[in-house]
């Protein structure tokens, strides 16, 4: 974790029971609406899998916290789990929607964007598009830096803007980028010219010195949640 990094992130990959997306991504948009003025983790958006790109039934929350926050929520979750009746109240109501799922800790890079820079500058989505790249151990920072000055001007001139770009707090071989189509028109301009431009297979090049493997799916957002175009 970079010196005096002040925010991170916890990134929720949920499996979903049956047709249980919707009911969970409302839950999630309740009890993101108890935290204003309370302190705790900020909801930056909370997506339903679009399935024919990945793993489904499947909802995807990503939230901004600091470290006072996630050291609250370790105790509030887990050391002192059993003084908080309505935590295990929401657990209760969830197991109705889903079944696990699997979680990340994240630290942002320097020129990821906060949750407020996002609302200041009306960022909104349709679709988001999601990059897990597992990279060679001790290069996140590196990959990051160099997609901040070759890759990202690419994706803005297409439509497209970064919502977060982090390496994991946990690992030192995974780095997560989500990006906001504002609508159908950007995402088609950004799959065109990965199919057909030569700057997409220059850039891959660039990626693998850093890359070992990656995986891009994209997210469908909960009308109503902060980055949400729908």
């Amino acid at each position: 974790m970079a010196p005096g990094a002040s925010r991170l992130y916890m990134h929720e990959i949920i499996h979903i029971v049956g047709a249980g997306a919707q009911g969970y991504m409302e839950m999630t948009k309740e009890w993101a609406a108890t935290r204003p003025g309370r302190g705790g983790n900020r909801l930056v958006g909370t997506w339903a899998s679009v399935g024919a790109t990945g793993n489904w039934p499947e909802v995807v929350n990503l939230w901004e916290l600091t470290l006072e926050d996630w050291y609250g929520m370790l105790d509030r979750s887990y050391i002192h789990r059993e003084a908080n009746a309505h935590l295990a109240d929401w657990w209760s109501r969830a197991l109705q929607y889903r079944s696990g799922g699997v979680d990340r800790m994240l630290v942002p890079a320097p020129w990821s964007p906060s949750l407020d820079d996002l609302l200041g500058r009306a960022v909104r989505g349709v679709l988001f598009l999601q990059e897990v790249s597992a990279v060679r151990a001790g290069t996140a920072s590196d990959y990051l830096a160099a997609m901040e000055r070759e890759w990202l001007p690419v994706l803005r001139r297409l439509g497209l803007e970064v919502v977060g770009a982090f390496e994991g707090l946990m690992t030192d071989t995974e780095v997560v980028v989500l990006w906001a189509a504002p609508g159908l028109d950007a995402y088609r301009g950004y799959l065109e010219h990965r199919l057909a431009d030569p700057g997409f297979a220059a850039w891959r090049r660039r990626a693998r010195e850093f890359v070992t493997g990656w995986r891009e799916t994209l997210w469908h957002p909960a009308p109503g949640t902060p980055l949400s175009g729908v």
